[in-house]
């Protein structure tokens, strides 16, 4: 994840695709688990895979959806990022990923602003 920028550089030239047709979606610690947030374009925030791929496409401005993993269980996030869900977690993450699907298709058919107005406000565990 933290050279995807390469990748990403490479699919939007072979597709010509602009940055604002471009839809990243990644896990966030930052975020609570199960929690979901849209945005239409903005930094990093740290993230060194996103980092990358706004090195690499050389803007900001592309669509992205942040999967929240943080469990407040975090000794080192770098191996936390790095091992499997627990399993209590699961349906949690399942939740998430199927709310993850449907935003993706709201985006798509309806558009960014249409899918922060539903998915960007507190989610219920």
């Amino acid at each position: 994840m933290n050279h995807s920028g390469r990748t990403v550089e490479k699919l939007a030239k072979e597709l010509d695709l602009q940055p604002p047709e471009v839809l990243v979606l990644y896990d966030d610690f930052a975020l609570e688990l199960g929690m979901i947030r849209i945005r239409a374009s903005g930094s990093a925030g740290g993230h060194n895979g996103v980092q990358s791929i706004i090195d690499h496409l050389g803007s900001t401005h592309f669509p992205r959806v942040r999967l929240g993993i943080q469990t407040g269980e975090m000794d080192s996030w770098v191996d936390f990022v790095l091992n499997p869900f627990k399993r209590k977690e699961l349906p949690v993450v399942s939740d998430m990923l199927d709310n993850c699907c449907d935003a993706v298709e709201l985006i798509l058919n309806e558009g960014i602003t249409a899918a922060m107005n539903r998915y960007n406000r507190k989610q219920k565990q």
